[in-house]
C-alpha cells in the first residue's frame, strides 16, 4: 500500500471515465481505505490527500414507456435461463437487482403468496414482505419451488451475475421485436431506437406506473422498501404501519396492467 502514488490513483480514475457513477464510488471507497490506513499509521500520507472528488452524478430519471416495457417482456420470453425469468421478477416485484438475484426459496411462501426479504439482505436493514401477484407466483412455479437454495443461480451455489451482458442481450431482442412491430404497421423498422436503460430503471418504471394507477405515494414507497419521503424522519419513526394489504392491492393492479399491455392485439387495433 505504501508504494501506491497519486499517479496510480489517477490511472484508476481515468479507467472509469466513461462510468461516472462507478468512478465516484471507487474514489469514495479508496478515500476511506487510505484514511483508515493513515489513522493506523500504516502509511504517512494518503495518495488521495488533496485530490478533488469526482462530481456527483445526477439522479437517473429513465422510465421505460409502455411500448418499451412490452418489448422487454416479450424479449424476456425469448431469452433463456436465467435472464428471462429474472427480469420478469424484477418487473413484477420492483425490488433491487441484488435482492432478486439473491432470492432464496426459504424466503418464498407460495401458499401465502409472499416473499419475505430478511433484514440482513434489505438495504435499510428492515425485514420486507413483498406480496406475490398471479404472474409472480406463476413465474416461481415454473422455475420449480424447493425448500431452500437460490432461486436464480446457474451454479447452484452463487447468485446470477453478469447483469450487463444479460441486459445487452435483452436490448437486442427488444430492438428486433420493436422493428418487427414497426414493419407490420407499415413504418420504417430502421427508425427504432431505445434510449439507454438499466435494470435499476425497472424500479422507477414500476413506481411511476403505480402512481398512474392511483396508488398512494406512501404505499409505493413501501412496495419499494424506501425509507424516504413520507416514511423518513419523525413520520417514519412513529408510523410503523407496513401497508401489507395495500402493497398487495398495488402489485395486483400492476400485474393486471402488465397482462393488459402484453395481451395480443386484435387486427382491428
Amino acid at each position: 500500500m505504501h508504494e501506491l502514488t497519486r499517479a496510480d490513483i489517477v490511472k484508476v480514475m481515468d479507467d472509469y471515465s466513461d462510468r461516472p457513477a462507478r468512478r465516484k464510488e471507487i474514489h469514495s471507497v479508496l478515500r476511506k481505505l487510505f484514511n483508515w490506513a493513515t489513522d493506523r499509521q500504516d502509511i504517512e500520507v494518503s495518495p488521495l490527500a488533496g485530490m478533488k472528488a469526482p462530481k456527483a452524478v445526477p439522479a437517473r430519471r429513465r422510465v421505460l414507456n409502455d411500448e418499451e416495457l412490452v418489448a422487454l417482456w416479450k424479449a424476456s420470453e425469448q431469452t433463456g435461463w436465467p435472464w428471462g425469468p429474472f427480469v420478469r421478477m424484477l418487473i413484477l416485484t420492483m425490488q433491487r437487482r441484488r435482492e432478486v438475484a439473491e432470492m432464496d426459496w426459504c424466503e418464498v411462501d407460495l401458499a401465502a403468496r409472499n416473499w419475505t426479504l430478511p433484514a440482513a439482505r434489505a438495504k435499510n436493514d428492515e425485514e420486507h414482505i413483498i406480496p406475490l401477484s398471479n404472474l409472480a407466483v406463476a413465474e416461481l412455479e415454473r422455475i420449480g419451488p424447493r425448500d431452500s437454495g437460490l432461486v436464480f443461480t446457474t451454479t447452484g451455489t452463487t447468485p446470477v451475475s453478469g447483469f450487463f451482458k444479460g441486459r445487452v442481450a435483452l436490448n437486442e431482442t427488444m430492438l428486433a421485436y420493436m422493428a418487427k412491430r414497426k414493419a407490420e404497421a407499415g413504418d420504417d423498422p430502421n427508425s427504432v431506437e431505445i434510449p439507454n436503460w438499466r435494470l435499476h430503471d425497472l424500479r422507477r418504471t414500476g413506481a411511476t406506473n403505480l402512481q398512474s394507477l392511483g396508488v398512494p405515494v406512501e404505499v409505493t414507497e413501501s412496495v419499494l422498501n424506501h425509507i424516504s419521503g413520507t416514511r423518513a424522519g419523525v413520520a417514519g419513526i412513529y408510523n410503523r404501519y407496513k401497508y401489507d394489504a395495500e402493497k398487495r392491492t398495488a402489485l395486483d393492479a400492476w400485474d393486471a396492467k402488465l397482462v393488459e399491455l402484453c395481451a395480443p392485439k386484435s387486427s382491428g387495433n
